[in-house]
């Protein structure tokens, strides 16, 4: 079946015209990130660190980092606004075995 050339026309002008009006009208949306520093452990036996996320002061936390983290630092892209979140870090030796929790710190997320 044969789709009338005017027709086709007719939906391009309209994919247009919603693309124009959205480069000059973007949805406001704020992305927010947490960043994350820490110093790092002076153990000689220490592979990397264990980034741990909560939405309550102690926890329960939920690792956020997929491998170990070889630097001292980590941002959080995954944070939603309005939020409240409790950060800790652990650094992981070399067996693998974690060490005990560092100092909690927060993040308040502002509203857009």
């Amino acid at each position: 079946m044969r789709v009338p050339f005017l027709v086709v026309l007719v939906v391009l002008a309209i994919l247009l015209a919603g693309c124009f009006f959205w480069l000059h009208n973007p949805p406001k949306v704020a992305f927010h990130h947490v960043s994350l520093s820490w110093v790092a452990s002076r153990s000689p036996h220490v592979a990397g660190y264990n980034v741990y996320r909560a939405k309550k002061s102690g926890g329960p936390y939920l690792r956020l980092n997929v491998s170990w983290i070889p630097g001292t630092s980590y941002t959080d892209f995954t944070v939603e606004s309005g939020q409240t979140y409790f950060y800790m870090v652990r650094a992981l030796g070399d067996g693998g075995i974690e060490s005990a929790d560092s100092i909690e710190t927060i993040a308040v997320i502002p509203n857009p």
